[in-house]
């Protein structure tokens, strides 16, 4: 089937109503050798978000370590990304192309 143009861009208008924000984490070592992680805050993008049905996500996609939601939008983001919704920062486990979108499997990365 041959995608409509800007098809797309309509499905996240009229479906993806929760808004996540992109971070970058690069680690750092001072003079003295002490490492640390600065989280910096990138762009943002439309998506929706679920709790439910994880452990058949974890069977059909064959994760083995605890997820804790998935994101579908229309975004391309990459696996290892940190993903802020909310209070929580999550890390994209795995990226998964489907029909018109894709999934993210996360997992929690941080709570405030």
């Amino acid at each position: 089937m041959k995608e409509v143009k800007g098809f797309k861009k309509n499905i996240a208008r009229h479906f993806y109503d929760k808004t996540f924000t992109e971070y970058s984490s690069v680690d750092s070592t001072d003079s003295e050798g002490w490492t640390s992680k600065t989280n910096t805050e990138g762009s943002t993008f439309s998506g929706n978000i679920s709790y439910s049905r994880l452990e058949e996500v974890r069977k059909e996609y064959g994760i083995e370590e605890q997820i804790d939601a998935t994101i579908s939008t229309h975004e391309d983001i990459a696996n290892g990304t940190l993903i802020k919704y909310g209070s929580v920062m999550y890390e994209v486990v795995q990226a998964i192309p489907h029909d018109t979108h894709n999934i993210l499997i996360i997992k929690k990365w941080l709570s405030e």
